[in-house]
């Protein structure tokens, strides 16, 4: 109750205080400070708040931290000290604060851009729904803690058993290798769990040595080809993974189409992040 709950409302009230203190209410409210000033002020407290908030989240309740995490926090936290920052600029660099704060917003703009058009077609992705003759489940592997799926493999798997039982005449390839702290491959514990769901392990393919999304798709495609599969396939893994995930799919001659699992919100916004960083790295691969 207090992880899930407690904590997330403490962090908000912790940055609301900020900015309320930081914004101030203070009493120096000259004519300069009313108006369009002060508003751009307190929606860059806001913005910046909310964005940390979503950083923070992720760290505080699952102990989880990386450079998805590091770049959330870094924009949230940049957009919250704007007002500073631009004081800043112009005491150290009273001569050439203009430019610079003008590269950096044209900077940040471009980020901004980018970002939201990588979002887009991330989004598509979920939308290439199956048509129910897809002979192929692949479920993608995540992090295993010892021998227990972690939150985001669970509920693909369960998203996976869900596909499986509406479609008894599919078979299922579960994909996934072994990483550090993982005391069984993920492919294996994808198949244990499903078949304690109820799941004929007959049905069940375990591809046990990929290492990313892209070798998770070349290994599932060769088990395919060389036990005669339908290369039209149903993909289970997030919805933000979906996109990527299909374009490895189609690389490796696969027909994909999108069973989307879903993992917590306070799970979903470096995870998001992280999938740009993804789909650049394809596009410089590629």
């Amino acid at each position: 109750m207090f992880i899930t709950v407690i904590l997330p409302v403490f962090i908000a009230l912790v940055f609301l205080s900020a900015a309320l203190i930081f914004d101030g209410i203070k009493k120096d409210r000259t004519p300069k400070q009313h108006g369009m000033k002060l508003a751009r002020r307190r929606f860059f407290r806001i913005a910046g708040a909310a964005v940390s908030y979503l950083g923070l989240v992720q760290t505080c309740i699952y102990g989880i931290f990386g450079l998805p995490n590091a770049i959330i926090l870094f924009v949230g936290l940049y957009l919250f000290f704007v007002p500073e920052l631009k004081l800043l600029a112009y005491k150290i660099f009273p001569n050439a604060a203009k430019p610079v704060m003008r590269a950096v917003w044209t900077f940040f703009f471009i980020g901004l851009t980018t970002a939201l058009t990588l979002f887009g077609f991330l989004l598509s992705g979920q939308f290439n729904t199956p048509t129910g003759t897809e002979g192929t489940v692949v479920v993608l592997g995540a992090q295993v803690k010892g021998d227990v799926p972690s939150l985001s493999l669970a509920t693909r798997i369960n998203a996976a058993y869900d596909y499986l039982s509406a479609h008894p005449q599919t078979v299922c390839i579960a994909t996934g290798g072994r990483a550090k702290g993982e005391n069984i491959t993920e492919a294996q514990c994808i198949r244990d769990e499903l078949v304690k769901k109820g799941i004929d392990p007959e049905r069940i393919i375990c591809e046990n040595e990929a290492v990313d999304t892209d070798t998770n798709m070349e290994y599932s495609a060769k088990i395919i080809e060389d036990l005669g599969l339908d290369k039209n396939i149903v993909i289970v893994t997030e919805s933000y993974h979906q996109f990527r995930s299909s374009l490895y799919a189609k690389r490796y001659g696969l027909v994909p189409t999108s069973y989307s699992s879903h993992s917590p919100f306070a799970l979903q916004s470096a995870s998001w992040v992280r999938e740009m960083l993804g789909l650049v790295k394809f596009a410089v691969k590629k």
